[in-house]
């Protein structure tokens, strides 16, 4: 399991978790507690090259700082591993999210069996596809009515697709 601490889990809950703002471009709503975001974060799994679990988490620091912002949440299916981020609205727009995405993917794409990281994202969300394409990643294509965003209402959105490949 990921090993998040209660006080971790209240921090991330009212940065980034509990925030609607965080939440606008994602498939789900803000969480209503500090208790959701542990039991959620509690359902990840901490990734150990050999594992057999496919889920895995990262919880997101500032680069001189220990205090967690953000999230990188990540699904394995064979050869391939889906990706997806967050960091709180306050620290939006300084690379924190670029240069995590950027390591992990790194470190994923360095381990035995695995060809592909990807990811989808809202059309629209300029911020996502700035931190994708900072951290090397390949725009490949649209889905057309991909992704309900709560936030955004209840019709399906057009997202696009972004890869890095070894």
């Amino acid at each position: 399991q990921a090993d998040v601490s209660a006080a971790d889990a209240e921090i991330l809950y009212s940065e980034y978790f509990g925030s609607a703002a965080a939440a606008t471009y994602l498939q789900r709503k803000p969480h209503t507690d500090a208790g959701q975001t542990k039991n959620f974060m509690d359902g990840w799994c901490a990734w150990k090259p050999g594992d057999a679990c496919n889920r895995f988490a990262w919880v997101i620091c500032g680069k001189d700082s220990s205090h967690p912002n953000g999230v990188i949440l990540t699904i394995r299916d064979r050869h391939k591993i889906e990706i997806h981020f967050g960091v709180s609205p306050d620290f939006s727009g300084q690379g924190i999210a670029s240069r995590a995405v950027h390591l992990a993917t790194d470190w994923l794409l360095s381990q035995p069996g695995i060809r592909r990281v990807w990811t989808a994202v809202d059309a629209t969300h300029t911020a996502s596809r700035r931190v994708l394409a900072n951290a090397a990643y390949v725009e490949e294509g649209r889905l057309h009515n991909w992704l309900v965003l709560p936030a955004l209402g209840p019709e399906p959105r057009d997202a696009i697709v972004y890869a890095r490949v070894r």
